[in-house]
């Protein structure tokens, strides 16, 4: 469903109609309830109110609460989080549920609270790429690459600290084999493989991008990065960046 319950959000749902005629979601705000309101979910805790900070403070309590095997609940997170959970459950069955929300702070929450989190898929992308993409869209370069890794080295810190059984899922893989790297995962998590590209239908149901409406179930080589970084710009990401990429398994000539 995207981002926990994203009902404040609007647009359009992956079965193409606006989210308001959508009966999907016209059902799921009414199993949800107006008493707690979509505006009441946090997506990830708040301790304190800067946003930097706050998250130091998240992460650092959490993963010193697990190591020490002390729960940690930290409200008002957990209650909507059961809140959440809770109408999951009502509408669904199922006995993997994946938390598509990308958030340091909101997983190590979850593990001190000693939900059962099982693993944690790793995604990642050639650093120079990424430095590329956030290039087009008139971000710094220098300041893309250290961003990088630093995000990926705190994933790699932070479940380590937590002994979490972790599996690394590389952008470039998927796009190159799709079939095989989604048979993978489908592996790690301990499910029946099954055929996950084909073109979605009326009866999918999302909020997020609406090019994803468009999927035809072929997934497509990622744009070469070459031509958008220079020679310069390349190897100051590649110095930046190498430590952890090659711990993530990529190489630099």
């Amino acid at each position: 469903m995207g981002d926990t319950i994203p009902l404040a959000r609007p647009g359009y749902c992956g079965c193409g109609k606006l989210r308001s005629d959508c009966a999907f979601w016209s059902r799921l705000s009414e199993a949800w309830g107006p008493s707690t309101g979509p505006t009441l979910i946090p997506a990830s805790p708040v301790i304190l109110p800067w946003e930097g900070l706050n998250q130091a403070a998240c992460i650092g309590l959490s993963t010193l609460a697990a190591r020490l095997n002390f729960p940690l609940e930290i409200e008002p997170f957990r209650r909507a989080f059961d809140c959440y959970l809770s109408v999951c459950r009502d509408m669904f069955e199922f006995d993997i549920f994946i938390d598509g929300y990308k958030s340091l702070s909101r997983y190590a929450a979850l593990k001190a609270a000693d939900y059962p989190v099982r693993g944690v898929i790793h995604l990642t992308r050639d650093p120079r790429s990424f430095v590329a993409s956030a290039k087009r869209r008139g971000r710094c370069p220098t300041l893309s690459a250290k961003r990088w890794a630093s995000t990926h080295s705190r994933i790699t810190r932070i479940t380590n600290w937590m002994r979490e059984r972790t599996i690394i899922v590389r952008h470039e893989n998927l796009c190159a084999n799709p079939e095989a790297e989604l048979a993978r995962v489908q592996g790690w998590l301990g499910v029946e493989v099954e055929q996950l590209l084909v073109q979605p239908g009326p009866d999918r149901h999302w909020i997020g991008n609406q090019t994803v409406r468009h999927f035809d179930g072929r997934i497509r080589p990622q744009r070469p990065w070459q031509g958008d970084l220079t020679n310069e710009e390349r190897s100051k990401v590649e110095t930046i960046t190498a430590r952890q990429a090659i711990k993530l398994g990529y190489t630099f000539s």
